[in-house]
């Protein structure tokens, strides 16, 4: 199985005081127990990750170099593959667009559509995301934990 990791599940997974941490970390566990799994990420989830967790609001900081350094520690020590975010939103067939609801979409709808174009799942905390935005993605690609 291929599973694309949420910008959010990154979060998570990577900052321990998270409430949510051990929910994440414990799914990830499973997940990187069997070989055959993979999990992907992209230059939209791998920034987003870093420009969060760097944040001076967010609620437990962190400096650039140390989550840079985490991120990679977590892509060498595991069953990881990185790909291209090579999808034209203005030429492609595979986004419902008459189905996004509003602009804080755009980013979960880009990456479900990566998900699809990688035959990946797409793995994410947010309950919201519908599949009927991405056309032919299978519902029980889009695993949600929360």
């Amino acid at each position: 199985m291929k599973a694309l990791l949420d910008v959010n599940f990154l979060i998570i997974l990577l900052d321990s005081g998270h409430k949510n941490h051990h929910i994440v970390k414990e799914w990830f566990l499973d997940f990187a127990e069997n070989p055959n799994n993979i999990w992907l990420s992209c230059a939209t989830t791998q920034m987003g990750c870093i420009r969060i967790l760097s944040t001076p609001t967010y609620s437990n900081p962190f400096k650039i170099q140390e989550i840079q350094k985490v991120l990679t520690g977590l892509i060498n020590n595991t069953n990881h593959q990185f790909i291209l975010s090579d999808i034209d939103l203005s030429n492609n067939d595979l986004i419902n667009w008459q189905h996004i609801q509003g602009n804080k979409q755009l980013t979960d709808v880009y990456l479900l559509a990566l998900a699809k174009l990688h035959n990946a799942s797409f793995v994410s905390l947010d309950a919201k995301i519908s599949p009927i935005v991405i056309k032919g993605f299978d519902s029980q690609n889009l695993i949600t934990l929360l």
